[in-house]
């Protein structure tokens, strides 16, 4: 594993778990196979064989092992290392290719999960919203069945059936509603 590659990949690292990461991309970056000529450096230099990597002999491989660490990384680790994880990433790769692949890749990784995490949070807001129509149907259907039977209902009582959040509490007042001779006798 070149160590000059390594160093470098450090220097853009500054968190642990990203320097932890770093000897596994190298290590990936280095992998090497013998494969066919025509690679080319960052300075247009043709690349070695035994340099050319993962990336170079095994793309698909390449492609699936940097997509599951950067995933995972991504949606696992907070987002303040993300830059410097992305960033650890392309300094591993010694074509300039790879390193905008390592970007796009980053990027897509990205939109997904945010795609995700605003779906769950409207299915969260539905659900919350489902939870909370349904409060509040059952308190103007317990209000009304009180006012049509008791008349007028203390303010303290109004508030008290306002501030409960239990539907089944809820429902066990609107059962009472029928045989309760008074609103004392309401247990709410």
């Amino acid at each position: 594993m070149p160590s000059g590659l390594i160093r470098r990949t450090l220097r853009a690292a500054p968190f642990a778990f990203v320097a932890a990461l770093a000897p596994l991309l190298c290590a990936c970056a280095a992998m090497t196979k013998p494969a066919g000529a025509g690679a080319q450096s960052r300075r247009g230099r043709p690349v070695p064989p035994a340099t050319r990597g993962l990336a170079g002999h095994e793309k698909v491989r390449w492609h699936g092992l940097l997509w599951f660490l950067l995933a995972w990384a991504i949606h696992r680790r907070p987002s303040e290392e993300h830059e410097a994880l992305i960033t650890l990433c392309q300094s591993a790769q010694l074509d300039v290719r790879l390193q905008e692949e390592v970007q796009t890749m980053s990027e897509t990784i990205a939109q997904q999960l945010k795609k995700q995490g605003e779906e769950k949070g409207r299915q969260e807001g539905r659900q919350e919203g489902r939870q909370e129509g349904q409060l509040q149907a059952l308190r103007d259907t317990l209000s009304r069945l009180l006012r049509q039977r008791f008349g007028r209902l203390p303010a303290a009582l109004r508030k008290q059936i306002k501030a409960t959040t239990d539907v089944k509490r809820l429902q066990a007042c609107l059962d009472q509603v029928l045989r309760i001779q008074s609103l004392d006798e309401l247990h709410l």
